[in-house]
């Protein structure tokens, strides 16, 4: 979640597959993060919007991933020279 609160959405996407690998409830989207929660996992509010953001973000394409950069990138730069 830190690499996404960061705006690293490559690394959090990167990272979050891994999670994934480890614990694979996680692949269940929220669902997933619910069973933890009944295995005592604690997760507040605000991390679980972050964890729903994040587990949307992990499933999207990674070339869709580049060009929402690259977007983001050019909208920044013609701001910057405006």
């Amino acid at each position: 979640m830190l690499y996404y609160q960061k705006q690293d959405i490559v690394n959090s996407k990167k990272y979050l597959d891994k999670a994934k690998s480890a614990e694979p409830r996680l692949n269940k989207g929220m669902e997933g993060i619910a069973e933890l929660e009944k295995d005592d996992f604690s997760y507040s509010e605000k991390q679980k919007k972050n964890l729903k953001k994040c587990l949307k973000i992990s499933a999207l394409n990674p070339q869709l991933i580049h060009f929402q950069l690259n977007r983001i990138a050019l909208t920044g730069l013609i701001l910057v020279t405006i």
